[in-house]
């Protein structure tokens, strides 16, 4: 389990669980969770931390966002305190979301009779090659921006893309937190302060697809993982909506 703290620290511990027999008849199941590693890379609050369960780390790499706006990577396996990769200032204020895009099993046809994507957004599907997604990071904080960092390239620290637009016009200073998403290996969708509207951007490109009208304002987005049939999971004040993006 990893946690992120007001105390500016991360954890990584294990929960141990024990079957604790009182009678013949009952027992009782004791949780403890145990302190494996603790990491002290950030200056203020931790915000946000997640695990790339799958590709060149296998579930030993994590990454944490913080108040200090900072991003930070580190590979458990290595004995060092200190984190890997140091992504300082990435947005204008806190980081309160960080994700590793999914890597995807679902082949080429599949993906595309199911989702309809537009040919050039399947190219990179067509020769089976998909290393790269597992290596892209997406950062979100308390601005108009959701950024992209593919954790490969030599300028690491650089974005890979930068998003906007999902933001409404209108919202001088960002106050709400609104959490984006991946919709698959090639999509992101991102809910924005103020907007009645769901943004996708194309990770091929970097460019925006379109952005969906809905009757209520969102603020948080969720799928499963691999998502062949485009269902997103949409949160607003009120209520909570499941949503089938269709591509055309």
């Amino acid at each position: 389990i990893l946690t992120g703290s007001k105390d500016k620290t991360i954890c990584g511990s294990q929960l141990m669980i024990a079957n604790q027999s009182h009678s013949m008849d009952s027992s009782r199941t004791s949780v403890d969770i145990v302190v494996e590693r603790r990491f002290e890379f950030h200056s203020k609050v931790v915000k946000a931390v997640a695990w790339q369960q799958e590709g060149f780390g296998s579930g030993h790499i994590f990454a944490s966002g913080g108040q200090d706006r900072c991003v930070f990577v580190k590979d458990i396996r290595s004995s060092s305190s200190n984190a890997d990769i140091s992504l300082v200032d990435v947005h204008e204020s806190s980081v309160h979301t960080v994700l590793w895009s999914p890597l995807e099993h679902s082949d080429a046809d599949i993906l595309a009779s199911e989702l309809m994507l537009l040919p050039e957004l399947m190219s990179s599907h067509v020769d089976g090659s998909r290393s790269h997604w597992q290596h892209l990071l997406m950062t979100a904080g308390m601005d108009k921006v959701v950024k992209i960092f593919d954790l490969r390239r030599p300028d690491a620290i650089k974005p890979l893309f930068e998003f906007t637009g999902h933001v409404n016009d209108s919202i001088r200073k960002v106050t709400a937190i609104t959490t984006p998403c991946f919709l698959n290996s090639n999509i992101v969708v991102s809910p924005g302060e103020g907007s009645s509207s769901l943004s996708l951007y194309s990770l091929e490109t970097g460019q925006t697809i379109r952005r969906d009208h809905l009757s209520f304002i969102p603020i948080s987005v969720a799928v499963t993982s691999p998502n062949p049939n485009g269902m997103v999971a949409i949160a607003s004040k009120s209520n909570g909506n499941i949503y089938k993006l269709f591509m055309k």
